[in-house]
């Protein structure tokens, strides 16, 4: 099929961003490229902003969002801010857009790979029409876990990566921004679908997008809008290609997958993380492995320690829920600890018994202990014991002044009897 473009030049309303990272994640761009994620937002069943879309360009699918999903990444289970598009809702639906809960959705997508219909080759570590879609998430659920339907659709819709290609190419593009709803159109099919979120993307049951909600706790941040991202490819069937893709090279267990479409298609669905919209417009992706909210670590290791005065001593703190890094505090002079690993290690020339308190802390909070440090006497050798037992003892001052009182005496009292005798 071949895609004609309807794109027009659209009067934004926009401004530059500066984005802040907690993690080593590419900044969303200044302008969109291809292959970046847009968030969109529309409000297609009010008065205000229905001919209008605020679109934020996120960053690349695979660099930013697809690779923070890898277990050995350094961002697996991070969570990052990607800036504040506060700004545009509120000049384009009103200071009360979050009030708009039954008519303001949001929804994001992009693609990687090649968009051809008879495309085969894998780029940057992903099939030919791979796209990226989220899905409604249903409620809180797990942190770092996928709580929302199969956004799965059959390989053979191969139009799909090309419609999210096109309706993302907005003319002009700047971020965050405004555009007229018409200039994302391709061939009449966009983001929300002429105005029906609930069938934006056609091939996707249910469609993409999330209304506001109400404010929900998620990760420590107060979402009204919470979507599941997903990297959507097919793993067998129309066009396949040869090679190894992302999820194969790291192992990656699909979060849905179906292998009974028709002419043997079969597609896999693999969870990213959860974008979370707050009530001031700001925008924050958490990635899958998430650490659990109020998961904090919980010390594990013995809560008792010995050693031998003399001897190095060594205690290593063990944690539950992957701590970042470690506390102790009371430890007696001559110990030490290391906070990156956890480890207390010494040398003490004397006994001691003492409480110290020991911590380990992840992104949910710190678990705490009390750990009790018993430093003893060295043991005394055999050698020594039978010394102890079998040599004669020296005796002490006190007993020799006593002795030689007692010989004085004895003296005294001869002298004594002999003078009696005289």
């Amino acid at each position: 099929m071949k895609l004609t473009s309807k794109l027009r030049l659209a009067s934004l309303a926009a401004s530059a961003l500066a984005v802040s990272s907690t993690g080593a994640f590419a900044a969303a761009d200044d302008a969109y490229t291809t292959n970046d994620l847009l968030l969109f937002s529309q409000n297609p069943a009010g008065t205000i902003g229905t001919d209008r879309v605020v679109y934020y360009s996120l960053g690349s699918t695979y660099n930013v969002f697809r690779d923070a999903a890898t277990p050995s990444s350094a961002n697996f289970g991070s969570t990052i801010s990607l800036g504040n598009i506060g700004g545009n809702l509120t000049s384009t639906f009103g200071a009360d857009w979050t009030g708009l809960a039954s008519s303001i959705y949001f929804g994001a997508a992009g693609q990687n790979g090649n968009t051809s219909a008879l495309a085969t080759a894998i780029s940057n570590g992903d099939l030919a029409r791979t796209v990226y879609v989220t899905k409604a998430r249903s409620g809180v659920g797990s942190v770092g876990q996928a709580n929302s339907a199969s956004p799965l659709f059959d390989p053979a819709q191969t139009a799909v990566a090309g419609f999210i290609n096109g309706s993302n190419a907005i003319s002009g593009m700047t971020q965050p921004g405004v555009a007229a709803v018409g200039d994302t159109l391709l061939d009449d099919y966009n983001a929300f679908s002429s105005g029906n979120p609930s069938i934006a993307y056609g091939a996707i049951n249910g469609g993409i997008m999330q209304p506001v909600g109400s404010n929900l706790t998620f990760a420590s941040i107060e979402g009204v809008v919470l979507l599941d991202l997903y990297r959507v490819t097919k793993t067998s069937g129309t066009n396949g290609a040869s090679g190894t893709a992302w999820h194969n090279a790291n192992s990656i267990t699909a979060t849905y997958s179906d292998n009974t479409y028709p002419a043997s298609n079969s597609a896999r669905a693999d969870y990213l993380g959860t974008l979370a919209v707050e009530a001031d417009g700001s925008v924050y992706f958490v990635a899958a492995g998430s650490i659990l909210v109020g998961d904090r670590p919980q010390i594990t290791s013995s809560l008792t320690a010995n050693g031998t005065v003399g001897v190095r001593f060594t205690y290593q703190i063990q944690a539950s829920n992957s701590p970042t890094s470690f506390g102790v505090s009371g430890l007696p002079s001559g110990l030490s600890a290391n906070s990156s690993t956890g480890l207390i290690e010494g040398i003490l020339e004397k006994t001691v018994i003492a409480a110290a308190t020991i911590s380990a802390t992840n992104q949910a909070g710190t678990g705490t202990k009390s750990l009790r440090i018993t430093i003893s006497p060295a043991a005394l050798t055999a050698t020594t014991q039978q010394a102890v037992a079998f040599s004669p003892a020296e005796p002490t001052s006190q007993q020799r002044k006593k002795k030689g009182q007692k010989v004085k005496s004895k003296k005294k009292s001869k002298k004594t009897k002999k003078s009696k005798k005289l």
